[in-house]
């Protein structure tokens, strides 16, 4: 994008525990620390909550994902800074796929037929994120910014996040200690599950600054005219008609996983 900074992050790995796979998007504010704790430490502290779980693997690893997103707020807020960043994790086990989110990034499904989403983008404005924001005695700033409707709560353009510690806590100066104020943004993700076909051809997991000018759509119908020459990620950037933005795609290849 046209910042300065770039404040995204992202993880790819593959087989990091028992040949499960995971890819994330993390889309930092207010500097890049928190995105980058989380590119760094989340996949050693989702192996660590897989492993403390038993029971059926589906809802094992669904919990442990939450937990995951939890213990890396933990992490955030214990630091001396007051970044922030929207997380979007997949994991694919087998056939089966496991999405976790808090923020704005978003992950889809592409192949046949219509995009499949696989993540909510938390905005405030949304009904059940408005419902928390209100249940909190909070307000919801909306404007537009270049034909785009921008809707802020506390000044963050979401409803959920990791870190921002001035914006969920207030520091007792008699303890030394961060108190938290609310459950106004929160931090845990929203856990969607898919039973992975030969339908299935592309998950695409972007930050906004794809999402803020492509559609869902029309990122679909790019990866469907694709040739075996072009770069998924690259080409799903030709697409976007204005750069203000950093931008981060990860295009997942699932022909030969189903």
């Amino acid at each position: 994008g046209e910042r300065l900074d770039m404040e995204d992050t992202h993880v790819a790995q593959l087989s990091f525990h028992n040949d499960k796979h995971v890819f994330g998007v993390f889309d930092g504010h207010s500097g890049d620390r928190a995105a980058k704790l989380l590119s760094t430490e989340i996949v050693g502290i989702l192996t660590d909550q897989i492993m403390q779980r038993s029971g059926p693997q589906d809802s094992a690893l669904g919990a442990s994902l939450t937990s995951s997103f939890l213990e890396a707020e933990k992490r955030a807020l214990a630091q001396p800074w007051d970044d922030g960043s929207s997380a979007i994790l997949a994991v694919i086990d087998g056939d089966r796929l496991f999405v976790a989110n808090a923020g704005d990034c978003r992950a889809i499904i592409c192949g046949e037929g219509e995009p499949m989403p696989m993540s909510t983008d938390h905005d405030p404005s949304e009904p059940q994120e408005r419902k928390r924001i209100k249940t909190n005695n909070e307000g919801i700033e909306s404007y537009t910014i270049n034909g785009r409707s921008i809707n802020r709560v506390r000044g963050l353009a979401m409803s959920r996040c990791i870190g921002d510690r001035s914006l969920k806590q207030k520091r007792d100066y008699e303890t030394k200690t961060w108190i938290p104020i609310d459950d106004c943004i929160i931090p845990d993700p929203e856990i969607k599950e898919l039973l992975l076909t030969k339908q299935h051809k592309f998950l695409v997991i972007a930050s906004d600054g794809l999402w803020a000018t492509v559609t869902n759509e029309a990122v679909a119908r790019r990866l469907d005219t694709l040739t075996e020459e072009e770069n998924p990620a690259e080409e799903l950037q030709k697409l976007i008609d204005r750069r203000e933005d950093n931008i981060t795609i990860v295009v997942v290849d699932l022909r030969g996983q189903a």
